[in-house]
């Protein structure tokens, strides 16, 4: 008996070369979401906190604990396992 199983790492999904764990930012740092590498329920929960391709967020606090960031109004705490799975880049410019 076999199984398969698929990730969502596995769709083919263009994603900028300039992308970097958002762990790997510095406070007080705004960057984009570009894309989450995560299982289909991590994914979800994220979304529905906000968490979504494109949406700025705002790192307000890492001292290797939680991370809290700002993202659309709300201030959240993400742990260390879920900063390692989103990926962001620098922010797109936006002409008023």
């Amino acid at each position: 008996m076999s199984t398969t199983l698929q990730t969502t790492t596995s769709k083919s999904i263009e994603k900028p070369a300039s992308a970097q764990l958002l762990s790997t930012v510095p406070r007080g740092a705004r960057v984009q979401l570009s894309h989450i590498v995560a299982g289909r329920r991590l994914a979800r929960r994220l979304a529905e906190l906000g968490l979504t391709p494109g949406v700025t967020l705002q790192v307000l606090h890492d001292n290797g604990g939680p991370m809290l960031i700002a993202v659309r109004g709300a201030r959240l705490a993400l742990g260390r396992g879920m900063t390692e799975k989103i990926m962001v880049t620098a922010p797109e410019e936006q002409h008023d």
